[in-house]
């Protein structure tokens, strides 16, 4: 009995072991985390330093266009100051809607500039969704695309068409937002590829990057139920659908947390 007592007393000192090493394991581990959060946060700041350098210098050259009577670069500088006090807002996350939408023309104001006559589009948000929340910079990378993938080379005019409602299905209600184009299109086999890539959560690729980063941080975020997804027909048009868990303003207040989907 007593050599059984002492066995078992030696099982418990080794387990105490045992367990006290994998605590000291797991402080060193949150401690790192909590290391590389500090890094990470600290070059979130910095990041921001330039940005707000060219928003500020932007300001500038629109005051001194304008006193010299230049007006389109007055204009573009202005709205390209504009584009970047959104993407800048305060380093907020998540903003509305109406500013995302605010974020987007500025742009294709920007691209009308460019290409002169080739570009016209339209905007149409039901008034419903125009204070949704949203995490921001969603559409623009999707404009981005149309222009580049699909009008840049069409023959002629090209248009783009971003419209955002809200929709029911049972209990749930949906935001949906879409950014339509008239441009060369894709072949189907290729939009196949894509909505592929979009529901594997492919990341890093060098061409299309910027869906795949938006359809990326709508999975995180909201969960991997939503996302981003494509259609289209070659030499006739190509639609980006963006899916959405809709909450308007006066069912809560914006989070910039994330609901992490950890399955």
């Amino acid at each position: 009995s007593f050599n059984y007592m002492i066995g078992e007393m030696k099982g418990l000192i080794d387990f105490q072991k045992d367990t006290i090493e994998e605590l000291k394991r797991e402080r060193d581990y949150v401690a790192e985390i909590q290391k590389q959060k500090r890094k990470a946060e600290l070059k979130a700041l910095q990041a921001q330093i330039n940005p707000h350098f060219l928003y500020n210098t932007l300001n500038t050259i629109t005051w001194q266009a304008a006193d010299q009577g230049a007006e389109e670069i007055a204009r573009l500088s202005n709205l390209l100051g504009k584009f970047f006090r959104l993407t800048l807002r305060k380093g907020a996350e998540v903003i509305t809607l109406r500013e995302e939408a605010e974020h987007v023309r500025s742009y294709l104001d920007i691209q009308r500039i460019r290409y002169r006559d080739k570009i016209q589009y339209n905007i149409q948000i039901s008034e419903q969704a125009m204070e949704a929340p949203v995490i921001k910079l969603i559409l623009q990378p999707l404009v981005e695309n149309s222009i580049y993938h699909g009008i840049k080379e069409k023959q002629g005019e090209g248009m783009i068409r971003v419209q955002a409602a809200v929709e029911k299905s049972g209990a749930e209600e949906y935001l949906i937002l879409t950014v339509w184009d008239n441009g060369i299109g894709m072949e189907e086999e290729k939009i196949r590829g894509i909505n592929q890539g979009l529901r594997d959560g492919i990341t890093g690729q060098s061409e299309g990057y910027g869906i795949y980063n938006v359809n990326e941080r709508i999975r995180i975020y909201y969960g991997r139920q939503y996302g981003l997804s494509f259609a289209g027909k070659p030499g006739m048009w190509t639609r980006a659908v963006v899916t959405l868990p809709f909450c308007s303003t006066d069912k809560g207040e914006m989070q910039d947390e994330p609901n992490i989907d950890r399955r």
